[in-house]
């Protein structure tokens, strides 16, 4: 296997081993804010039974005050601003609450639905790494294979240079051989009709 090969496999190897781990903590995670969901809406009705518990525990207590008191709980004003800044508070304590729960909760079901997107994109980049990786080996072997090619036609028009070269050298060296034959042919010649030799 080449570098380049080892390299994108052992790319898509890293991916594919991260994201399990990545997941289990978004799990975790998505888990923990689940719980977090349920633990506010808990305390959003715990609160709201408790403040309506005192606000039941006062005004009864006021009505055994008045009614101790040897007059009609009904006719007396002191009783009726009790009873009613009891009520007004229990609904300013439940309307608090309220608010305050339900900011909980919003906070939570922003945080969820954020996780739920970053799940989301994570199996996205996934498929898109691994995609990646798959376009890029693929591009690579294609590319390996035209340079493969070319560096082979290259090869083979050198060896065809080559062989011309050697067919021109051969035919430069018989023609050369040839003149040479017949430069000494002439000087033998010469020399057998002149007794010396001529000059060239």
């Amino acid at each position: 296997m080449d570098p380049a090969t080892w390299l994108l496999v052992s790319q898509a190897t890293q991916t594919v081993l991260n994201f399990p781990f990545v997941r289990k903590q978004q799990k975790q995670t998505l888990q923990k804010l689940h719980t977090n969901r349920l633990i506010a809406e808990l305390n959003g009705v715990s609160t709201a039974n408790q403040i309506n518990d005192i606000a039941d525990e006062t005004l009864a207590n006021n009505i055994t005050v008045a009614s101790s008191s040897g007059y009609s709980p009904l006719d007396s004003g002191s009783f009726e601003a009790i009873q009613e800044r009891v009520n007004t508070s229990r609904d300013k304590d439940l309307s608090m609450n309220k608010i305050s729960t339900e900011m909980a909760l919003t906070d939570i079901n922003n945080s969820l639905s954020n996780l739920k997107d970053q799940m989301l994109m994570s199996e996205i980049n996934l498929v898109t790494d691994l995609g990646s990786i798959y376009y890029s080996h693929k591009n690579y072997t294609k590319n390996k294979s035209i340079e493969e090619a070319y560096r082979a036609k290259q090869i083979k028009e050198l060896e065809t240079q080559t062989e011309l070269l050697r067919g021109i050298k051969k035919k430069t060296t018989f023609g050369y051989k040839n003149l040479m034959n017949r430069v000494t042919g002439v000087y033998a010649s010469n020399k057998l009709r002149y007794g010396s030799v001529g000059r060239y």
